[in-house]
């Protein structure tokens, strides 16, 4: 499919609006939980349960657990990022904390001290075990993909650890999560705060099935307790799309409108340098493009030279622009 846009002349004010329209699409979820009132597409295992819109993995009460995964695997090598609120209230004595997993190998809970073989978790601990600095840290842990996942910082299956946040996470109010991975990079955000970071590769750290894996939270007590509330939930995996049509205006102006994907979209041309983003603000060099511009489905401009009423080709690297895989 060929994508064409006619401009007659425009005056500086129409080529600003144009700017103004020419934003991202909004972001994109493979799922979106804003509260769990309705569980579809979970699977809940043990304790965990819907309480008044929120997913509840366990309530207040010694020896029990819960968990939570999502029924579909998700792709999560080729990198993804996530977000959930959760709060943990308690009474004066409390434990464990919360996990989340991911991981390939059932659609069940398992006890936070056995793990689950080959996954990946990260750890938000409210209570110190002989392993642990405090009472209050955050952990990826992996073990790798033969061996079962451990909350023990002394196994050598720690691959991040931050025991000074700038939160408590047992303080009774939400607090958000963030994570995001691109493959060899993890990152984790406590309201807004970066606290870990690890330069690892999911498919040598885990078990994956092919690039897939489930994803959910687990969590479990022991002697004390507390109540784990997760209140929303939102995964996107990478490339989202994202979408970006350039388009020439009479003298060289350039206005983004979209359709590239974020992975597959304009780059810096190692030649030139030139970044297409900041040319909203400037001009690009002159072309002989008139008033009318085409995205070809070979990745060529074409354009309708208005003196000579008549197509001509031109490739769309020399302006110093690459378009990788524009789709078509």
């Amino acid at each position: 499919m060929r994508i064409g846009l006619k401009f007659w002349p425009v005056t500086a004010t129409a080529i600003f609006i144009g700017a103004l329209l020419a934003s991202p699409k909004p972001a994109y979820a493979d799922f979106l939980y804003s509260n769990f009132t309705s569980t579809q597409g979970l699977v809940l295992v043990d304790a965990a349960q819907s309480v008044d819109g929120r997913l509840r993995l366990n309530p207040d009460a010694t020896y029990t657990g819960g968990a939570a995964w999502r029924e579909n695997q998700e792709d999560v090598a080729s990198g993804f990022s996530t977000s959930f609120d959760f709060q943990i209230t308690h009474g004066a004595t409390y434990a464990d904390g919360i996990w989340f997993v991911i991981q390939s190998d059932a659609l069940s809970s398992a006890s936070l001290w056995n793990g689950l073989p080959g996954s990946f978790t990260v750890e938000l601990d409210d209570f110190q075990n002989v392993w642990d600095p405090n009472d209050n840290h955050a952990a990826f842990q992996s073990c790798g993909p033969a061996m079962p996942n451990t909350t023990r910082h002394d196994t050598g299956c720690t691959l991040a650890i931050n025991s000074n946040l700038p939160i408590t996470l047992a303080d009774g109010q939400v607090h958000n999560v963030r994570m995001t991975y691109t493959p060899g990079d993890m990152t984790l955000s406590l309201d807004g705060a970066q606290v870990l970071q690890s330069q690892v590769d999911l498919r040598s750290a885990m078990t994956l099935n092919s690039s897939k894996a489930w994803v959910g939270f687990m969590t479990s007590t022991g002697a004390y307790s507390e109540t784990n509330d997760i209140l929303d939930w939102r995964f996107n995996s990478v490339p989202e799309p994202n979408t970006t049509l350039l388009v020439c205006l009479p003298g060289g102006f350039l206005m983004i409108l979209g359709i590239c994907r974020s992975r597959r979209n304009l780059t810096n041309s190692p030649k030139s340098g030139f970044n297409p983003l900041a040319s909203l603000k400037g001009t690009l060099p002159r072309s002989n493009s008139g008033r009318s511009v085409r995205l070809h489905k070979q990745s060529m401009w074409k354009s309708k030279q208005s003196s000579l009423f008549r197509r001509r080709t031109i490739p769309l690297v020399p302006q110093g622009l690459a378009c990788n895989g524009c789709e078509h």
